[in-house]
């Protein structure tokens, strides 16, 4: 895996382009769909180390402070529901 400095001195991860989608793809998953969670949880107990390894590093990634600097999936919602606005009636 190759990183690169960022100005916080973190090295940044970065995906070769060619391994891009493959766990979607090994799991009869669109790319412009997430991974069900069970799906996932599945993948991680799987018998091919390299799905094995991809499921991880997923599960690990939807944690992680994006670049673009939004909120991990989990927090989104979290934050999503506290601004709904509760129904009438």
């Amino acid at each position: 895996m190759a990183t690169s400095k960022r100005s916080s001195d973190k090295p940044a991860i970065s995906i070769k382009p060619s391994h891009a989608g493959r766990l979607h793809e090994a799991l009869g998953v669109p790319a412009d769909k997430p991974i069900p969670a069970a799906k996932l949880a599945a993948a991680k107990k799987s018998t091919n180390p390299a799905i094995r390894k991809e499921a991880v590093f997923a599960d690990n990634a939807k944690r992680f402070s994006h670049s673009s600097g939004s909120k991990p999936a989990a927090a989104k919602k979290t934050a999503v529901a506290k601004k709904m606005p509760k129904k009438k009636g």
